[in-house]
């Protein structure tokens, strides 16, 4: 298979997806101010995992065109992952690149908007949607 087919991206971009919401359930009901060093360690794994679901969508142009055409949850899938990556600027705004996660977050944003979702694109933060 080659490495830049559309299938191979789509089930890279779920493999990391799937990582992030096992992580998810495994850290539910976490004190996120007193976590110990595993846990914290497992939320940047999760981190990671988001970043690069992200990476998948926004890089890919066979990914983005195909996006026009997607079921619901692989919309939903990259709106929780930018979802995700916020919360944890939120929480360790000093251990992360902000301007990083902010500006992947507005490009999925744009992404989402352009391939008619705008339905998934205002679960973002309104200041990201403003900034266009």
């Amino acid at each position: 298979m080659d490495q830049d087919s559309l299938l191979r991206k789509i089930l890279a971009g779920e493999l990391h997806y799937a990582k992030l919401w096992v992580v998810c359930l495994a850290l539910r009901g976490v004190a996120w101010d007193k976590m110990p060093f595993e846990q914290r360690e497992l939320a940047f794994q999760a981190k990671d995992a988001a970043s690069n679901c992200l990476s998948i969508f926004l890089t890919s142009p066979e990914y983005r065109a195909a996006l026009r055409y997607a079921v619901h949850d692989s919309l939903v899938t990259a709106a929780f992952s930018g979802l995700f990556l916020l919360k944890m600027a939120s929480l360790f705004p000093a251990e992360l690149d902000l301007g990083a996660i902010i500006g992947q977050v507005e490009q999925l944003a744009q992404l989402l908007s352009e391939v008619a979702a705008e339905r998934y694109a205002p679960s973002s933060p309104p200041w990201i949607l403003s900034r266009q």
